[in-house]
């Protein structure tokens, strides 16, 4: 009878059957599941096509990549979109100088990276750099100098400090209220 022997169940042969119709069915449900990614990763170049970083950072996609040449840049920097890399030339030739006003780098987005500056001059209240409401963004191989405060994070977590020369400050590195796991590692603070 069809293959199965005379008084052998058909409920053995059976559930081999559904588990092989069941992989089939779920491998062409994933099948055509699948959704396109597009990349949105465009690299800008400062001061190429912009002539500030600001301008840059206005004009930018979430995943783009902004690469800023050497040169001293007299601007504050306030990064909100996701997703994006500001990267300098060399940090002791890219420069962002605050003139004494302010803080000179904010970032309140998720997933940025900044490396490869150097980032001073802010107010007596301000900061070189202030992560807050920023999760999952790196500061890596950056100086910064003569701030009333390096780095600050306030509700921010699972960021990465790394490599950074923290000089000529009033404080070094602060993690304020509502910044968890976060990674500070191989920085170098001084006076």
């Amino acid at each position: 009878m069809n293959g199965i022997a005379k008084g052998e169940p058909m409920m053995k042969t059976l559930p081999a059957m559904t588990v092989i119709v069941l992989l089939l069915t779920g491998m062409a449900a994933d099948f055509f599941s699948v959704i396109p990614v597009v990349s949105n990763q465009r690299t800008i170049e400062v001061p190429e096509e912009y002539q500030t970083i600001q301008e840059a950072i206005n004009n930018a996609s979430s995943g783009n990549i902004i690469c800023v040449s050497k040169g001293t840049y007299s601007e504050h920097l306030t990064i909100t979109k996701d997703d994006l890399r500001l990267i300098g030339e060399d940090p002791d030739t890219t420069i962002i100088d605050g003139n004494q006003t302010g803080t000179v780098v904010t970032v309140s987005a998720n997933n940025v990276t900044v490396t490869g500056f150097t980032v001073r001059r802010s107010d007596e209240y301000g900061y070189g750099f202030y992560l807050y409401n920023s999760n999952d963004t790196v500061i890596a191989n950056n100086t910064c100098d003569n701030c009333d405060v390096g780095i600050s994070l306030k509700h921010s977590s699972n960021n990465k400090i790394i490599g950074n020369t923290i000089s000529n400050n009033g404080l070094g590195i602060i993690l304020a209220v509502g910044s968890t796991h976060n990674l500070i590692d191989s920085n170098t603070v001084t006076n």
